[in-house]
């Protein structure tokens, strides 16, 4: 199999926590030579180029590297990337080597649902001629991007029935945040927050919502009201 190792050390309150590189062995089975067994296979070594240590999700990343074969460029071969995880391996990108035995391949990034470092290798598989040839992982990290929000602020005193009008701005690392969705809730310590009303971000980040004011907690006490973007699998939420 394949063995990845790399040290680690947790941090501490005042220590933040750091991960070496991973170093990859590949053990194989001793096979004992004969002379009438068929000629064994090609040698293959993969080069999977240096990642950046991260990137943002949304963006698109292009992986490259280069295949040989018998120590000489291998064209014209499949060459695959993937996550390594743990159970099934996820596939990013997949291309063919060119004549000279390079390979480009563009990956769409999206943030995971769990992790934020990808662990990402390059593998030929080789075929029935070709022995197979994988890199070592490399870990990229995926990060989201930077929200922040504004809620103009409401009048502290109003009636039953009144209509009041929530603004603001919400600003998305300085892309457009027009049809972004932002929630206006009160906060309730005991239980789920109350929606009060629901606004959609023009190009700018500026958002307009209306609540008819109705009364939202039982034991009277003052509405704690605030504005939030949920994020999503690009943004973090704000």
């Amino acid at each position: 199999g394949a063995w990845d190792f790399y040290a680690t050390y947790s941090g501490s309150d005042y220590i933040s926590s750091s991960r070496s590189e991973t170093h990859s062995i590949t053990v194989s089975d001793y096979v004992i030579p004969n002379s009438n067994s068929p000629s064994s296979k090609i040698t293959t070594n993969i080069i999977f180029d240096n990642l950046p240590s991260s990137i943002y999700a949304g963006d698109s990343i292009t992986f490259t590297g280069k295949l040989y074969a018998n120590g000489k460029p291998f064209p014209n071969a499949l060459v695959m990337i993937y996550e390594d995880d743990f159970g099934l391996d996820d596939r990013l990108s997949f291309g063919k080597t060119d004549s000279n035995g390079n390979f480009k391949l563009t990956w769409d990034i999206s943030a995971g649902l769990i992790e934020q470092d990808f662990d990402i290798y390059a593998v030929f598989d080789g075929d029935e001629s070709y022995s197979e040839s994988r890199s070592p992982n490399q870990i990229l990290n995926i990060q989201k991007h930077a929200t922040k929000i504004t809620l103009d602020s409401v009048p502290s005193n109003v009636n039953i029935g009144d209509v009041i009008t929530f603004s603001g701005v919400l600003q998305l690392d300085g892309r457009s945040s027009e049809g972004a969705i932002v929630y206006i809730k009160d906060e309730d310590p005991f239980g789920s927050d109350d929606l009060l009303a629901t606004a959609i971000a023009d190009s700018k980040g500026q958002f307009v919502g209306w609540w008819r004011v109705d009364q939202v907690d039982i034991d009277d006490s003052p509405a704690e009201i605030y504005a939030v973007f949920e994020g999503n699998s690009i943004y973090n939420k704000a």
